[in-house]
């Protein structure tokens, strides 16, 4: 299983926070169009990522990490997460409409998910 630092979560799920706007219209986009039932927005501190798609770039936003908006289906197709794990990671998967669905990359071999609410 995955696993990150405390540390580094609770710095990503800082900065999902601030940008947790722009970010539920993105899953809001992507549910409401049939894309995906499954958004999952990638934190990293990469310079170039490829998964998903750039939404915040850390560099010309002056932050400590960059987003890419990304599928549960091209995690799969990529094999970050294997079919086999499909039906676990639906069941686990929480409301996008309440929580983001962050996969949390450090750069440093610590990778996870996390659920992050959506904050009043």
């Amino acid at each position: 299983m995955l696993s990150i630092p405390e540390e580094l979560l609770e710095s990503a799920q800082r900065q999902a926070h601030i940008y947790q706007d722009y970010l539920m219209k993105i899953a809001k986009a992507v549910i409401t169009q049939n894309i995906s039932k499954y958004p999952i927005f990638v934190m990293h501190r990469e310079p170039e990522l490829k998964l998903g798609r750039p939404v915040v770039v850390a560099h010309t936003e002056n932050s400590e990490w960059s987003v890419n908006a990304s599928l549960m289906e091209e995690f799969v197709n990529k094999g970050i997460i294997s079919k086999k794990n499909t039906e676990d990671f639906i069941n686990a998967y929480r409301n996008p409409y309440e929580y983001l669905c962050l996969f949390i990359i450090s750069g440093q071999g610590d990778a996870g998910f996390a659920f992050c609410p959506y904050a009043d």
